[in-house]
């Protein structure tokens, strides 16, 4: 049994009962590799005594230089926004981003010139269409339309990071 966490700290308390591997430790401990992406992801998983399956496999970074947002931002016609906030990833739900979209419904308030660029494929799965369109919904009910642009479609890795350089932050 091969297992990828990508989370090894403690949740937050849900009815009283913790989630915490410590639960399930031993369950661990018979997989055949546990695969993690960071050193602090190793630490907690040894104070759990388990060492000898665990790999790390840090999360890819390209060596890529981007090229100056201000050029990406003419060269996509967003030069009169700022600031760009971005997201990326698939739209599934438990990402965040209906709470991404109401809290740059915030942001506007003091930032009006502010555009949220969400780089957001949909996934193959049924729940994804359903949570794209819950963000749409919640985009116009919101009244943001304007100022946010969802592009939910697979988009190549090169033309992602160009997209997303516009961004101030991500």
């Amino acid at each position: 049994t091969y297992v990828t966490l990508h989370r090894t700290a403690d949740g937050e308390a849900d009815e009283g009962v913790p989630p915490s591997l410590r639960q399930i430790a031993a369950a661990l401990g018979g997989c055949t590799r546990l695969f993690v992406h960071s050193i602090g992801d190793v630490e907690r998983l040894r104070e759990l005594g388990l060492t000898e399956n665990v790999a790390l496999i840090p999360h890819g970074a390209l060596d890529w230089t981007p090229p100056p947002p201000d050029a990406v931002r003419l060269l996509l016609g967003l030069q009169c926004f700022g600031p760009i906030v971005g997201s990326f990833g698939f739209m599934i739900p438990g990402k965040g981003l209906p709470e991404l979209i109401h809290s740059f419904a915030l942001i506007l308030r003091s930032h009006p010139r502010a555009l949220l660029l969400m780089v957001n494929s949909d996934h193959p799965y049924e729940n994804s269409q359903q949570e794209r369109e819950r963000c749409r919904s919640l985009i116009q009910q919101l009244g943001i339309d304007s100022r946010v642009r969802l592009l939910d479609e697979f988009i190549e890795p090169d033309e992602v990071l160009f997209l997303l350089s516009a961004c101030d932050v991500i």
